[in-house]
């Protein structure tokens, strides 16, 4: 005890350390999602509009699965992941799965649409609102490219952040018997 000067022996009691989060954990609670949670409602438009009230904003259809993937332009890594999700849209489609990206941009979209067309992006590309964005990243962490699958019940049964290995694994075992 500071500001005596007998020393006491104190019994130490043994503590235990929650285990760690590993790294797709992390991304679920950032997200404030558990596995199995309804996917949160989406309002996308068509990139073509550079409307600021974005008017024809729509909700996903609810009946089928989807591969939800979540980029901006001013990302370095969705310059190499959608490419490579490019590569495997037929093969989604082929496995059921509705593969769209999601601009987080939120302006020019013009430019947005263009981006998309200089990587040879030819599945559906859609723009969104500030309500959408926070509806999905509740923490207010926004962690890009971010693809959320999504079963045909409309609930999130994975979350995965950039394109590696483990990632490409993920979507070849949704699309591969």
């Amino acid at each position: 005890v500071e500001g005596y000067s007998v020393l006491e022996r104190l019994k130490e009691k043994r503590g235990r350390l929650p285990d760690s989060v590993g790294r797709g954990e992390a991304h679920w609670m950032k997200l404030g999602l558990k596995h199995g949670d309804p996917l949160p409602r989406l309002e996308l438009g068509p990139l073509a509009s550079a409307s600021t009230k974005q008017p024809g904003l729509q909700t996903l259809r609810p009946d089928r699965p989807y591969l939800i993937n979540f980029w901006a332009t001013y990302c370095g890594p969705c310059i190499e992941e959608m490419p490579e999700l490019q590569r495997l849209s037929s093969k989604l489609s082929e496995a059921g799965f509705q593969l769209i990206g999601v601009s987080l941009d939120d302006q020019d979209f013009g430019r947005v649409k263009k981006f998309g067309e200089r990587l040879g992006v030819t599945y559906p590309l859609f723009r969104t609102n500030p309500a959408t964005i926070q509806r999905v990243f509740r923490s207010g962490e926004i962690f890009i490219p971010l693809s959320l699958v999504v079963d045909a019940g409309g609930r999130v049964v994975d979350v995965m952040a950039g394109w590696n290995a483990e990632t490409e694994r993920k979507i070849r075992k949704l699309i591969e018997p």
